[in-house]
Order: C-alpha cells, then structure tokens, then sequence
C-alpha cells in the first residue's frame, strides 16, 4: 500500500503511478493499493504518524 502527496505541479492518477512502479520497481516492492492524499499525518516533530493512517485506511475500507 502507499499514500502518495502531490507536489502540485502536475495531476496525478493512480494508474500513471502504478505504471510507473510496474518500470522501475522489482515484482516484490510494487504496492497493491495507492491512495492519492492531501497530506500525510504528521507529529509536532515532523515524524508520520503512522497509527493515524491505518485508522483512516481502516475507517474507509468498513
């Protein structure tokens, strides 16, 4: 699974970064899902908190 954040220059898709992944990533690393995120959730130190994104992920699938 991945959470992708656009730099807004471009627009993104989730099937141009799965293409992407399929060139230039080996059979074993290329993720299953990819969810296109505003911003990623972060502590008072700038570390991701990664807990929170599996309660959104969580909360979405049910």
């Amino acid at each position: 699974m991945a959470y992708v954040v656009p730099n807004g220059t471009e627009e993104v898709t989730v099937e141009q970064l799965i293409g992407l992944c399929k060139d230039n990533l080996a059979s074993f690393k290329k993720p299953k899902e990819v969810f296109i995120v505003e911003e990623l959730p972060k502590s008072s130190y700038g570390k991701i908190l990664k807990r929170e994104m599996k309660q959104k992920h969580v909360e979405v699938i049910q």
